[in-house]
């Protein structure tokens, strides 16, 4: 769950463990208890059960659904009926009856418990092996072993509803999402800003997506941008390309770093060296050094430009925080943890794994580890930390 955890033992019995209190994100007060019960499973006997972000819920043996915790959505309110499977997610739940129903309720915002019409044998939270990931301001995206695109959290402009198609790559942005399907063709969906989401026509091997522009380079290694912050970057083979909110970046394929746009706090001033891959924040960039070490410079007020020592093989700066995946496979971020001056989310508090990728966004993070699983943590307000 969010910060509590839960299992069913072999004779049935449900066990929490962890955090049993809420955190209050209302900047203006609220009467909302700090004593929420999330981890206080009631008596009984159970088949299966599910920690969401502030609320459990399980399917007794009898077949309902009980739920307990926070419950200011009505995620808690399970409707009475016959289950065979359950899932708690940050704000609302999911089932599926003993007929094949899906069932879901609480938060509904951006459409989250209204399940499509159908027969449905499981439904969770996390299900799914992953390849890529991509933390954007208030949505994620992901690429899955199988190729397909899955997007969640903030929709209100369609950031979350991935085409049908074979992709190898993602990156969620602002608003808007843009991925690189198999054939090499650059796909974007979204708002579309000042032309953010209108894709040139090419073959592409990596694409980044940011809040009004986007940047891809080509299978032939050029580097090009569209949107509000139109670039053609200096004749060169490129290997990869990041579009930030003022800044952007790419490393050539002879290892030089070349960033350009606003330069305040020298944020366009690539530091000397030999770059492995490179990644544009709002003011400040990082980069990964040939020999592994993590660099960044421009805006530093949160510490977000402060890497720790150590040796690394991908790095992700956002707006005022950063993370990156040591050569061990650890994951490690830096800079902010909070939003405002009383909300803390913990985007910096990347949990204990094994990981292949991660990625930065606004105030959450993700990563994909080891497995194949795709892990995200901190602000989770549109649902965007809770993977499918």
């Amino acid at each position: 769950g969010g910060r509590h955890s839960c299992a069913v033992t072999t004779a049935g019995d449900a066990v929490c463990w962890g955090d049993n209190h809420g955190e209050d994100l209302d900047p203006y007060g609220s009467d909302r208890p700090d004593y929420l019960g999330q981890a206080d499973a009631p008596a009984g006997k159970y088949t299966t059960i599910s920690a969401g972000g502030e609320h459990t819920c399980a399917v007794t043996t009898a077949g309902d659904a009980v739920c307990w915790g926070a419950n200011e959505h009505g995620q808690a309110d399970a409707p009475a009926g016959k289950y065979k499977t359950v899932s708690a997610g940050g704000r609302h739940s999911c089932a599926v009856t003993t007929a094949g129903d899906a069932v879901c309720w609480g938060h509904n915002t951006y459409g989250q418990s209204d399940p499509s019409a159908g027969k449905y044998k499981n439904v969770r939270t996390g299900a799914g092996k992953y390849t890529a990931v991509s933390a954007g301001w208030g949505h994620s995206c992901a690429v899955t072993t199988a190729g397909d695109a899955v997007c969640w959290g903030a929709n209100e402009h369609g950031q979350a509803d991935a085409p049908a198609g074979k992709y190898k790559t993602v990156s969620a942005g602002r608003g808007y999402s843009c991925a690189v399907t198999t054939a090499g063709d650059a796909v974007c969906w979204g708002s579309n800003g000042y032309g953010s989401a209108d894709a040139p026509a090419g073959k592409y091997k990596t694409i980044s997506a940011s809040f009004f522009h986007s940047c891809a380079v080509t299978t032939a290694g050029d580097a090009f941008c569209w949107g509000y912050e139109k670039k053609e970057l200096p004749a060169g083979e490129y290997k990869t390309v990041s579009a930030g909110l003022r800044n952007s970046c790419a490393v050539t394929t002879a290892g030089d770093a070349f960033c350009w746009a606003h330069n305040r706090n020298g944020s366009a001033d690539a530091p000397a060296g030999k770059y492995t891959t490179v990644s544009a924040g709002a003011e400040h960039l990082c980069a990964v050094t040939t020999a592994g070490d993590a660099v960044c410079w421009g805006d530093n007020t949160y510490g977000q430009a402060d890497a720790p020592a150590g040796k690394y093989k991908t790095i992700s700066a956002s707006v005022f925080h950063s993370c990156a995946v040591t050569t061990a496979g650890d994951a490690v971020c830096w800079g902010d943890n909070t939003y405002g001056v009383i909300n803390t989310y913990g985007q910096v508090d990347a949990p204990a794994g094994k990981y292949t990728t991660i990625s930065a966004g606004y105030e959450h993070s993700c990563a994909v580890t080891t497995a194949g699983d795709a892990v995200c943590w901190g602000d989770n307000d549109d649902g965007q930390a809770d993977v499918p």
